[in-house]
């Protein structure tokens, strides 16, 4: 493998590890919201009296079937692009695992080492 096709892949693999970053991050995020919403609804089950809902930097009053249905809503949303974020974080290691074996190769290849194939695409 040439030299500069080496630096390809490498470069390659670090934009994957990136890619990586911010796939676990966006779903962490996720995770955290969707914990947040959790708690919202576990309080508005509770909730004796008035409740209000934030619109930007103003607090309006809401009924709540009302709230609980679109805290309902917004956890479905954040459910379907976790699964969503699932995919692409096992694509994108999938990826990795098959550029890491193309490094690793090329580099034995280069040492004269012979290394085994492990049976990953």
């Amino acid at each position: 493998m040439a030299q500069n096709e080496m630096q390809d892949i490498s470069m390659q693999f670090q934009q994957l590890q990136q890619q990586l970053s911010a796939v676990l991050y966006q779903k962490e995020a996720m995770r955290l919201h969707s914990e947040e919403i959790e708690g919202a609804l576990k309080e508005l089950s509770s909730a004796k009296s008035d409740v209000y809902k934030a619109v930007g930097a103003v607090l309006i009053k809401a009924d709540v079937p009302t709230l609980k249905k679109e805290l309902e809503e917004e956890k479905e949303t954040i459910a379907v692009r976790t699964k969503s974020l699932d995919k692409q974080e096992k694509m994108v290691r999938d990826q990795l695992i098959s550029i890491q074996n193309k490094l690793i190769q090329s580099q034995a290849a280069r040492s004269g080492v012979a290394i085994p194939s492990s049976g990953a695409k």
